[in-house]
């Protein structure tokens, strides 16, 4: 059961960072458009 845990564990792990990733990814190209355009501009 302990074996199950961990792997539930990094299973949930993974899946946590992974969307965190993404999330930052996303919010962070958001981000950069914006302050482009302004520097165009």
């Amino acid at each position: 059961m302990a074996i199950d845990g961990l792997n539930i564990a990094a299973f949930l792990g993974g899946l946590v960072s992974g969307t965190l990733a993404s999330v930052i990814a996303a919010t962070a190209h958001t981000v950069e458009v914006p302050k482009q355009e302004g520097k165009q501009i």
